[in-house]
Parts: structure tokens; C-alpha cells; sequence
């Protein structure tokens, strides 16, 4: 299986945006009155969830004269909270068209599709001219990727001269990671790189970095108190179908943690320039 038809083995899914739309209905959303806080539950799934997205782009400098691109957009929850907390415009790019599709229609809904839009593409290919975006970000994409000096390159190709590229990223940390993960059910389709791997790439790909955190104890500390809070709540809200976005999505977010809290995983937040 090339790693085309492994990405839409992987995020594919038919009728996506509609099936999500119904689960929001049905979990007491007025679609008619849709906000970005009734998305929350599912379209940003990365670590640490909205929070990382807003503060990526904080330590980007993202203003709203700037047109910025996120590279591996899912179903456009990074893209739709960049634009509404930094008043920017936003373009995600995916290689799944039905996250393309998705991201769209929530967009739609929100009220933000004068500002984010969305279009098919592949990361390692992206279908846009040279120096056209002030800055990018990629949020949980390297793992899917084996080339990843190619995204990179093509990251920078898109930039302007003095562009930022804006990094949350799992890396590969000291112990066997556990399966399923979010990103893949097995070892064959996880192609984690470990900070130093990044670092280097980005040097070699004529980025020169200005940030460079691990913020592997931030995210775990966060994960902890999920966990506690989770352990204390005596009441369940209704919430959409996340099996939608991410099959057997319960257990692949466990081990994510498990694989976090005992170090199999770390955690990368960086910003580099053109």
C-alpha cells in the first residue's frame, strides 16, 4: 500500500461532513447558530487541543495582515481558531478530501469562510506558487511522513523571505511506543523522527530556528489533568461521535497519553524562519 491510499486508509472516511453535522445535531448543537466552541470536542485532536493552536501562533507572531497556511489541515480546527484569534486568513491543505470537504462545511457553519478556506493537496507537493504565505504551521504531521525533507522544503517554498514555519510536533523519545496512536495503528505507518532529526532538517532545508522548545512536562502536566479531571466529573455531556474523525478514537487517546506520560513519545513546539 503506497502511503497515498494509507493516508485515506487512515482519515477517509464518506460523507464525513454530513455524518459530523448529524452528530452535532444530535448531540443538542443548533446548527443554525454553530459556534467554534461546539466544535471543540473533535477538530483539534492534537495534544493539548485548541490551547497548543493558540499559543503556536502567538509565539509565530501571527497578525491579521498575514495569509497563513496549515499544512496537514484535518478538518480545519487549527485553521478556523488561528484566523479567530489573530484575525488572519487561513488556507489547510489535506491530502484526505473528505477532511477537505468537512472543513469546509463547519467552516460554513461558524461564519469564518471569508476568512479559512480549504484545498486537496499533498504536503510533499503543495499546490501553491513560491512566496505566497507569511507564515505556515503543521501540527501533528511529521509522523505521517517519510520524507520529511521534502515537506520541509516545500514548507520553506511557499514562504516569503523572512516567513515563519510554526512546529507542534510528536518526536520519537526513549521507549517502544504503544499501538494504535491517533496518526497509526501500527509501527509500519509511524514514522516518528526525534527532535534532533527535525532540527537538523530544518537547518538543511534553509529554515534557521528561533524557538526551539520541548515541551514534552507541559503536555504531560496537561494530560494529568485530564486524566484527574476526568476521574472527579459526575456528569457526562453529550458529545459528537468522535469515531467519526478517528476510528476506535478512545483507545488510540489513551495510548497517546500512556505513550507520553512514560516517555515513548515527547512533545516539540518550534518556530523557524525563512
Amino acid at each position: 500500500m503506497n502511503p497515498v491510499e494509507r493516508i485515506h486508509r487512515t482519515y477517509g472516511r464518506d460523507a464525513l461532513a454530513d455524518k459530523l453535522l448529524q452528530s452535532l445535531a444530535a448531540a443538542g448543537c443548533n446548527l443554525s447558530a454553530l459556534t467554534t466552541a461546539d466544535l471543540i470536542a473533535f477538530d483539534e485532536l492534537h495534544i493539548m487541543g485548541r490551547q497548543a493552536t493558540v499559543e503556536l501562533g502567538r509565539r509565530a507572531g501571527l497578525t491579521a495582515a498575514m495569509r497563513v497556511l496549515d499544512i496537514g489541515c484535518g478538518v480545519g480546527g487549527p485553521a478556523r481558531s488561528l484566523a479567530e484569534h489573530f484575525g488572519c486568513r487561513v488556507v489547510g491543505v489535506d491530502l484526505a478530501q473528505s477532511f477537505i470537504d468537512a472543513a469546509a462545511a463547519l467552516t460554513q457553519h461558524v461564519g469564518l469562510a471569508e476568512r479559512v478556506g480549504f484545498q486537496y493537496g499533498d504536503a510533499l507537493d503543495l499546490p501553491f506558487a513560491a512566496g505566497c504565505f507569511d507564515a505556515a504551521v503543521m501540527l501533528h504531521l511529521t509522523m505521517n511522513i517519510v520524507d520529511k525533507a521534502g515537506l520541509l522544503r516545500e514548507a520553506h517554498r511557499v514562504l516569503k523571505p523572512g516567513g515563519r514555519l510554526a512546529i507542534w510536533e510528536v518526536c520519537l523519545g526513549d521507549g517502544e511506543v504503544i499501538f494504535p496512536v491517533p496518526w497509526a495503528d501500527d509501527a509500519a505507518f509511524s514514522h516518528l523522527a526525534s527532535m534532533d532529526d527535525l532540527r537538523a532538517l530544518l537547518q538543511e532545508s534553509g529554515f534557521e530556528s528561533i524557538e526551539w522548545q520541548d515541551a514534552t512536562e507541559e503536555a504531560a502536566h496537561w494530560v494529568r489533568q485530564r486524566v484527574q479531571s476526568a476521574g472527579t466529573r459526575t456528569s457526562v455531556r453529550k458529545t459528537p461521535d468522535l469515531n467519526l474523525i478517528l476510528p476506535d478514537f478512545r483507545r488510540k487517546r489513551a495510548n497517546i497519553s500512556t505513550n507520553l506520560l512514560q516517555n515513548s513519545i515527547r512533545v516539540l513546539r518550534a518556530v523557524a524562519t525563512v
